[in-house]
């Protein structure tokens, strides 16, 4: 289980941190969608196209990093993540949880979500 973790830890920042390109997009399954952190639903199109246009230098750090294996095809991770480029943010940063299914072509996040960490 533990380079499961490291591999979906690995796919989780090349999705944040990689330029955009159809290798990233290879890796979010047709019917993505996302519950972000303002609490509106976006489809994957609309999380591709925040993809294409963030920041190139835009950096997340990732912490406390968890991986719950829910069946043999589908997995649950969990994580704390604040910008920290181009700008260090002053929120104290989000927790986030995807799921990801394996497929013929290998892992794909198929749900996403991000809620604000309330500053404390």
């Amino acid at each position: 289980m533990q380079n499961l973790s490291r591999t979906i830890l690995q796919l989780e920042e090349r999705i944040l941190h990689q330029p955009f390109d159809e290798n990233i997009a290879a890796l979010l399954a047709d019917d993505m969608w996302e519950i972000g952190s303002s609490g509106v639903k976006h489809s994957r199109d609309e999380i591709c196209q925040w993809l294409k246009i963030k920041p190139a230098d835009a950096c997340w750090q990732l912490s406390d990093f968890k991986l719950q294996e829910l069946s043999a095809d589908l997995l649950l991770c969990s994580y704390r993540a604040r910008q920290i480029a181009p700008a260090i943010s002053a929120s104290a940063g989000a927790l986030h949880s995807s799921l990801w299914k394996r497929g013929e072509h290998g892992w794909q996040m198929c749900f996403h979500q991000g809620t604000k960490l309330v500053d404390k």
